[in-house]
């Protein structure tokens, strides 16, 4: 998941936004962000 979020920063900042809300989307439905 870091990975992730390292490769898309240096892309633009559209894809990336888009890509990061996808992402913390699908980490939120595993509950993977229930800690925060």
């Amino acid at each position: 998941m870091l990975e992730v979020t390292v490769v898309t920063k240096k892309k633009n900042l559209r894809p990336e936004t888009e890509r990061f809300k996808h992402i913390l989307i699908k980490a939120y439905q595993r509950g993977e962000l229930s800690a925060i």
